[in-house]
């Protein structure tokens, strides 16, 4: 979006003051000290995606990059929760219709979730096609879209609606209008959304790297929902992150305020997943020399924060 002198401008809408915009960034992010592409192009021929989740580890640029951006946000109030790498190799496998409920649900706080676009490679349909999609008609308090599920559920009753567009198995016939994100986004922009949004992509030939972050808004107060058994307990394609959260949680009592850095480290303290993800993670980056973070990407880090927090507190005030 553009305005009369051909300035970027960003897109942000606001209902029940939920966040839902992008943030268009001025100049295009190379990625390319981020992300080794030889090791890239090894993942994507193991398997058409990966979801790896990331630690705050300094070891190499990625790691030194997101562990800048998340001290940043802290400095505004703003705690990550989880950061991943969102990976497809361009074998037309969509992404189901969805949210993250397991973010949400333990806690008393706004989670906002931010998706960049780190890399994209192939035709201009396929990339836009790649790119993720947020249906701006937030779900009411208390609902979500679990991934597998295909329909609406109560987190707390288990009751359900049907998604409200024809679909199968939760993946679109064709896409949703009016949608935020999708062709809008172009390299090192920022989708940033209330994890009470639903959001998917469509089947795409294009290879794409996804840098995807949640944070609270707030240090993180949990609710007690891990305390009991829910109706929606290891019905998801998602059970081992709602393992991975009941096992950090494990102990606190309502009202307690949680270390943020036990979310993020979650599945490399939980056993069935840790050795998988710490192998992943060896695999795409254990080979990158050691060096101070680039100041492209500092300035990159300083620029989404200061305009992200701009724009969350029209919303969240």
């Amino acid at each position: 979006m553009t305005d009369a002198a051909g300035a970027t401008q960003d897109v942000f809408t606001s209902q029940s003051q939920r966040p839902l915009g992008i943030l268009f960034m001025r100049a295009n992010v190379d990625a390319s000290q981020l992300l080794p592409e030889s090791r890239m192009r090894t993942l994507n021929r193991l398997a058409p995606r990966f979801i790896l989740p990331l630690v705050l580890d300094k070891r190499h640029q990625l790691g030194l990059f997101v562990a800048r951006f998340a001290t940043l946000l802290k400095e505004r109030d703003l705690h990550v929760l989880d950061l991943n790498l969102w990976m497809d190799g361009g074998r037309s496998r969509p992404t189901a219709y969805h949210n993250d409920l397991w973010f949400p649900a333990p806690l008393k706080n706004r989670v906002v979730q931010l998706w960049i676009p780190l890399m994209c490679e192939g035709a201009a349909e396929e990339i836009e096609k790649s790119m993720l999609r947020v249906d701006p008609r937030p779900l009411p308090d208390g609902w979500a879209c679990p991934p597998g599920l295909a329909h609406l559920a109560d987190v707390s009753t288990g009751d359900t609606r049907p998604l409200p567009f024809a679909h199968e198995h939760g993946v679109l016939a064709e896409d949703l209008k009016d949608v935020v994100g999708g062709r809008e986004l172009r390299v090192g922009d920022v989708l940033f959304f209330d994890s009470q949004y639903c959001h998917y992509t469509l089947a795409s030939r294009a290879r794409r790297v996804g840098l995807a972050v949640r944070f609270s808004v707030g240090a993180p107060v949990y609710n007690g929902y891990f305390c009991e058994q829910r109706p929606l307990d290891g019905r998801s394609q998602t059970e081992h992150n709602r393992r991975a959260f009941a096992a950090a949680f494990a102990g606190a009592q309502a009202g307690e305020v949680i270390d943020a850095g036990r979310l993020v480290n979650r599945f490399d303290h939980h056993p069935p997943t840790a050795f998988s993800f710490r192998l992943l993670r060896k695999i795409l980056l254990g080979a990158v020399p050691k060096t101070p973070l680039l100041p492209q990407y500092e300035q990159y880090a300083e620029d989404v924060r200061n305009r992200l927090t701009s724009q969350l507190a029209r919303a969240v005030a």
